[in-house]
């Protein structure tokens, strides 16, 4: 099964739309929740510890019930790090990462070095 996670930075979202399957196991990352909306397109969880996810998307993921997994804000791994461990314990084998970089550099270089974890699938 291939995962498609769905972070926060720059994504061009008619490139996302055309790159999910119907098969997909998708996962929103806090705000990246913002961009599956944008295009209504529903993703199997959200995780993250929703700092960034804007109220009224919060709101949308509640009414159609998608499955949450807060963390609070203080912890020891980013939320797109906590997203790839969720879906390499899921057992997805394949994992596309969308809206990991572009808009703040720490953010894009942590998710970059992410990229060594993936050598476990």
């Amino acid at each position: 099964m291939r995962g498609v996670l769905v972070s926060g930075g720059s994504i061009n979202v008619v490139q996302l739309k055309q790159h999910i399957r119907e098969n997909d196991f998708i996962v929103a990352v806090d705000s990246g929740l913002n961009y599956l909306k944008e295009i209504d397109m529903l993703p199997h969880i959200l995780i993250g510890d929703l700092d960034s996810v804007k109220e009224d998307t919060l709101l949308w993921s509640k009414e159609k019930d998608i499955s949450i997994l807060k963390y609070p804000i203080e912890k020891d791994k980013t939320d797109t790090e906590i997203a790839i461990d969720y879906l390499i314990h899921k057992g997805i084998n394949e994992i596309l990462m969308f809206g990991c970089t572009g808009t703040r550099l720490d953010h894009s270089l942590s998710n970059i070095s992410l990229l060594r974890n993936l050598d476990k699938i």
